[in-house]
């Protein structure tokens, strides 16, 4: 199903180390916090088929307005799932959650010179005992610590080029799994950390009219200059 990643905020102070946000700090422009108007205004252009994912560039309940958000895509009948470490969830978001429910949630814990162990459990049980059970089938390591092993288009450490025509192994050959930053601006995914192939603004356009046909043609030629060449979910035609 497509699918839509809300960054709700430029500018995470998690710093996971699967997260390079020097790079997507540097390579943004416009306002780093989204609003709750602005998020009701762009989700008029995204119809109600597309799943609405709390996750993005940043941790979500960095911004003070982001439950506020989740009440509203799934009173207006979104599927929501919410992906999160739990850093800034407090009883202002319980208030602003309370009798909703997620199609998905997924903790993970972070690779991060911040990470706290007992704060995070604290974090987790608030949610648990307030929300809702959280899905405990986020990416394991062998040591049990929850972490992203993934590159971020080589952004995070380096992954050898790739050639040929391909398709992404989470969103085939349609790229309708895509992320929107605080400006509106929309991206092919939460992969492209250096902000190269924007496709649209979601104020202005509807989320079926992004021009994911400059994507498909990246996708098609054979050495083209495409954040994907160097990603784990490239897999050849």
């Amino acid at each position: 199903m497509p699918a839509l990643e809300i960054t709700t905020k430029i500018g995470c102070k998690n710093l996971c180390d699967y997260c390079p946000q020097d790079k997507i700090v540097k390579a943004y422009s416009g306002k780093r916090l989204m609003s709750f108007e602005d998020f009701v205004a762009i989700m008029k252009n995204v119809p109600k088929n597309v799943r609405i994912d709390f996750s993005g560039f940043s941790e979500a309940f960095l911004n003070s307005e982001s439950s506020r958000m989740m009440r509203h895509a799934i009173e207006e009948g979104y599927r929501v799932n919410l992906y999160t470490t739990f850093v800034g969830f407090n009883e202002n978001d319980i208030k602003a959650l309370n009798g909703l429910k997620f199609s998905e949630v997924v903790s993970h814990k972070f690779d991060s010179k911040n990470f706290n162990q007992e704060e995070f459990d604290k974090q987790t049980k608030l949610f648990e005992d307030n929300i809702q059970k959280v899905d405990r089938t986020a990416i394991v390591d062998g040591d049990g610590v929850n972490t992203m092993k993934v590159s971020r288009g080589g952004s995070v450490f380096f992954v050898h080029r790739k050639i040929g025509a391909f398709h992404c192994y989470l969103c085939g050959k349609e790229f309708h799994n895509n992320v929107v930053l605080p400006n509106g601006d929309a991206y092919i995914c939460c992969m492209d950390y250096g902000l190269e192939h924007k496709i649209g603004n979601l104020f202005e356009t509807n989320f079926n009219e992004l021009n994911r046909q400059s994507l498909v043609d990246l996708s098609n030629q054979e050495n083209s200059d495409i954040v994907c060449r160097k990603c784990e979910w490239f897999v050849n035609d």
